[in-house]
């Protein structure tokens, strides 16, 4: 992959009135549950939702990591995932895992580019090192303040695998920073997609689109989710059509958009978008606001679900299960090449 890639904006083809699937017809989450079986069942504090609902890329102080993966090759997912818990976040499950993106190849910050296999292999013993240092080098490595577009996704609620992969909900994916003491790291860079090849074929990123329904109930502070959606992945490429008028800055900036998921069958999905500050996906959803004939675009991107839509529906929920409106986020990254 190379460091730097925007998204590839095609010529508007057709309106942004295409009809979603995401509608009043679509069926209840009663009726998914019998069609594809039993809910992925997790549990959110409402504070975590409400601190993640007020920016796209959040942090959080306290995150003591107990172990780190290798660095996955590009046909996984070009990763190095770092697990641990904090006690700031006190979900179920409270594991936490960050994934800094582009790690296979990418030079790590403030390192050199990697013209070669030589020089991957190198770096690889960097980023290595780096987490090693994060894990195992008491006191000054004790905690970090983790800090990126926290990712909701219930793929590894209880077969995790200890240390760097702990039974978790929730990601910091991208991760797009860590602060160790005086020490600071931005990995802002680094979102991109390139020629990623990680990605889940062409059916099951659809189907994902299709199927997936939440509900969550709100009690007492506690927000218990419960997902229905059949077989889930990470990365998908997808064409999207985003509606101009609904791109927000977050005041810290990145952006948030609203649009559709337009699938090969000629139907369409409503989704949310984020893209991270810092990326070159953010500064071609910024510039779609001012320029709504590039507003088709294909990218990358990373499935989630949105932290707001989950606090709009527990804030009405009064202890009742509800369901919850277009849960699906989708974490842009751009086009791969």
């Amino acid at each position: 992959m190379k460091a730097h890639h925007a998204l590839a904006a095609v010529p508007l083809a057709l309106a942004f009135a295409t009809q979603a699937i995401h509608s009043a017809s679509s069926p209840s989450t009663s009726d998914v549950s019998t069609a594809i079986g039993p809910a992925r069942v997790f549990k959110i504090p409402l504070s975590n939702l409400q601190t993640w609902s007020a920016s796209v890329i959040s942090s959080m102080s306290d995150v003591r990591l107990a172990g780190r993966s290798k660095v996955h090759l590009v046909d996984a997912d070009c990763e190095m995932h770092l697990g641990g818990r904090s006690p700031n976040y006190t979900g179920f499950p409270d594991g936490l895992v960050l994934e800094p993106m582009n790690c296979c190849s990418m030079a790590f910050p403030g390192s050199k580019v990697r013209p070669t296999a030589k020089d991957a292999q190198q770096d690889d013993k960097v980023w290595l090192k780096f987490g090693n240092d994060m894990i195992f080098d008491p006191p000054k490595h004790g905690s970090v303040t983790a800090i990126g577009v926290p990712r909701i996704w219930p793929e590894h609620l209880d077969d995790g695998k200890e240390p760097s992969n702990p039974n978790h909900a929730i990601e910091f994916h991208p991760l797009t920073g860590l602060r160790d003491g005086g020490d600071e790291y931005d990995f802002s860079a680094l979102v991109s997609a390139g020629d990623f090849k990680g990605h889940v074929g062409t059916a099951t990123g659809p189907s994902i689109l299709r199927k997936t329904r939440v509900k969550v109930k709100n009690d007492a502070g506690t927000v218990t989710v419960s997902f229905f959606g059949g077989q889930i992945e990470n990365f998908t490429t997808l064409d999207l059509e985003v509606d101009p008028s609904s791109v927000v800055g977050d005041g810290r900036g990145s952006f948030r958009a609203s649009g559709n998921a337009l699938l090969d069958d000629g139907t369409a999905v409503a989704v949310r978008m984020v893209t991270a500050a810092g990326s070159q996906a953010n500064d071609v959803i910024g510039r779609i606001r001012s320029n709504p004939s590039a507003s088709r675009i294909s990218s990358l991107i990373l499935f989630s679900l949105s932290p707001q839509a989950l606090l709009d529906a527990a804030n009405k929920s009064q202890g009742n299960p509800i369901d919850v409106d277009r849960p699906i986020q989708l974490i842009l990254y751009g086009a791969p090449e």
